[in-house]
């Protein structure tokens, strides 16, 4: 009896190892995908912010300030969307699952966008400080 017992223990731990390296794969991934979304948001909440501040009169450090922090989350937004890429095509060969190369697809969309909007803040800031 004590025999079976130990034996039924040792199966519910294993069962628990398996669940847990399965979970920490998928909480990674969902962390990056909210991550990506946060910031997403973020970004076109603070573009926002910008714009309105151009037609309510915002002081110009405050406008500078704005595009500085418009600056530093379009380069969060495109390392954590690299992280998501690099990410999903692990991802892909470990389960031959394809939707992960949407995910591959859409995270590199983000990281595109964000770079753009990373080098049009970059050239405001400048611009706004004169020439």
């Amino acid at each position: 009896m004590p025999k079976s017992l130990k034996q039924q223990v040792g199966m519910k731990q294993k069962k628990k190892i398996n669940l847990t390296e399965k979970e920490y794969t998928s909480s990674l991934f969902s962390l990056t995908q909210r991550s990506v979304i946060f910031l997403a948001l973020m970004l076109f909440a603070l573009v926002l912010l910008y714009v309105s501040g151009n037609f309510q009169q915002f002081l110009d450090t405050t406008q500078k300030f704005i595009l500085i922090l418009c600056a530093i989350t379009a380069i969060l937004q495109v390392l954590i969307s690299i992280a998501g890429t690099i990410e999903s095509f692990i991802l892909f060969f470990i389960s031959k699952q394809k939707r992960y190369w949407i995910y591959f697809a859409l995270y590199l969309l983000c990281a595109v966008i964000a770079s753009l909007c990373l080098i049009i803040f970059r050239v405001l800031t400048y611009l706004s400080d004169g020439l």
